[in-house]
């Protein structure tokens, strides 16, 4: 243990020491408590089958998203990964655990396609790959 090591854990056992001692047997905690029970969500949104198409001089993606425990919270897409644009379902809110969503992205997609991603209310994240449309 190198001397700056020393100094750090003098000091932690310090702070431990007067937070620990600054607690009356009034305020300590004593006994068990029970808390009510509640559900854990670690699954993220799950995709339905996504379309792209064109139309005129826009791109259509159409897609459902659904997620069996909480609510979807924000749905987003980019064309190259590094730039993300939020969408919003059809009906104009995400406050359900499934939306359907119709984004309209002005111009061709690249060849590489449109990446999508979830999130639920508990930020589980998931995301999709949803294919250019074919070029006519």
């Amino acid at each position: 243990m190198g001397h700056d090591d020393r100094a750090e854990w003098h000091l932690l056992r310090a702070r431990h020491r007067i937070r620990c001692s600054s607690n009356s047997a009034s305020t300590a905690l004593t006994g068990e408590l029970d808390s009510a029970a509640f559900d854990i969500d670690n699954t993220p949104p799950t995709f339905g089958a996504a379309s792209a198409r064109v139309d005129g001089t826009r791109t259509i993606v159409t897609l459902d998203v659904k997620d069996d425990q909480s609510t979807i919270q924000r749905v987003e897409y980019s064309t190259d990964g590094e730039v993300w644009y939020s969408v919003f379902p059809v009906d104009g809110i995400a406050d359900s655990k499934s939306e359907h969503y119709e984004i309209a992205i002005e111009g061709r997609v690249p060849g590489r396609g449109i990446t999508i991603r979830a999130i639920d209310s508990m930020n589980n994240i998931s995301t999709t790959q949803v294919e250019a449309p074919a070029s006519r």
